[in-house]
């Protein structure tokens, strides 16, 4: 059981990202959301969501950009990554437990 537990309404930043890793069978899918906080001021938030297979699942149908999600995470994890100019840099990651489709996606 998880101590932290939270939950996040916003709309996809960009197409979630499927990527297969090797000798394992579960696959990560990865996207950003954006949240309206206030006026002119927005937060975006970076989640992980574990398949239980090695394949793309259904819902990467649904997770485009502009899609509002309510996202329910369970635990959070720090990621190191380098930057092209090869700075080093950390951000938060949220792991996902649940998410909700909320209507239909942004038109562009």
């Amino acid at each position: 059981m998880s101590l932290f537990n939270s939950t996040f309404v916003g709309n996809l930043t960009a197409d979630a990202e499927f990527k297969t890793l090797q000798n394992s069978e579960k696959s990560p899918i990865n996207f950003s959301i954006a949240i309206n906080m206030k006026e002119n001021e927005v937060i975006y938030i970076n989640f992980v969501y574990w398949t239980k297979t090695a394949e793309p699942t259904k819902i990467l149908e649904f997770l485009k950009k502009g899609q509002k999600v309510a996202v329910v995470s369970d635990y959070i994890k720090e990621e190191k990554y380098s930057t092209k100019d090869g700075t080093q840099k950390e951000k938060l990651v949220f792991g996902v437990s649940k998410i909700d489709l909320c209507g239909g996606a942004k038109q562009q």
